[in-house]
């Protein structure tokens, strides 16, 4: 998979503008070291082999630790992933996320197709950096109602007020139409998530070329798949 590079994926109006910053890093906080090591080596096990593929030997191998250790704190493998894999990347890892995005939303842009072409560049960016991260949320968030819940409530108090007001703003200047702002963000997250979707979790070895991509993702999501403006029929 091609890596995404800052310099190469704005077009010439965007080259006197801030290059997009790296993805922030993950504060680990007052996690021993020990602790560090056993959580990553999770992370990278479960993002792998999934849940039921992972196993405590693996995930002691991985981080360089004895299993007997892992069991001194962790009666089982599911008490291993439902205490410190999913709570730790809820609390960690969703604040980064949303903390790299708000900075997207809290630019200053002279279109929304400006606005697009930066922040799917930055989502691509960072879900990169985060891909095992990613993997596990997506197994997790359809059957943890706890995380579901917990994302849904960040997003609507920590994101969705920055975001809604940026496409409130360019709904004033007549470059969106005037729907729920919700509508608007729902097409956004369609089109792009899908395109993450299948590149992070479906087809991660298949060569993507970035500037392509994110041009072909702008259209679609201002102009649609047609190739013409459609006329939409309603049916009583």
């Amino acid at each position: 998979m091609n890596k995404v590079s800052n310099h190469s994926l704005m077009n010439s109006d965007r080259k006197k503008k801030t290059p997009i910053p790296e993805p922030p890093e993950i504060d680990f906080g007052d996690m021993t070291e020990k602790q560090k090591l056993v959580f990553l080596a999770a992370v990278d096990i479960i993002s792998e082999k999934g849940f039921n593929g992972a196993t405590t030997s693996m995930i002691a191998e991985k981080a360089g630790v004895a299993e007997g250790t892992i069991f001194k704190h962790y009666k089982s493998k599911k008490d291993l992933l439902v205490q410190i894999t999913v709570p730790v990347i809820a609390k960690l890892f969703i604040p980064v996320a949303f903390q790299a995005v708000n900075k997207v939303f809290k630019g200053n842009y002279s279109s929304f197709k400006e606005f697009l072409t930066y922040f799917i560049a930055e989502r691509i960016m960072f879900a990169a950096k985060y891909s095992k991260y990613l993997k596990i949320l997506v197994q997790e968030i359809p059957v943890n109602e706890d995380l579901r819940e917990f994302i849904i409530k960040e997003f609507k108090k920590k994101v969705w007020p920055n975001l809604k007001e940026l496409i409130q703003g360019f709904q004033k200047k007549g470059e969106l139409a005037k729907i729920p702002p919700e509508a608007v963000f729902s097409c956004m997250i369609s089109i792009g998530g899908a395109y993450l979707y299948r590149r992070i979790i479906l087809l991660p070895k298949d060569d993507y070329d970035d500037k392509k991509d994110i041009e072909m993702l702008v259209n679609q999501i201002l102009f649609g798949i047609s190739g013409k403006k459609t006329e939409f029929y309603f049916f009583d």
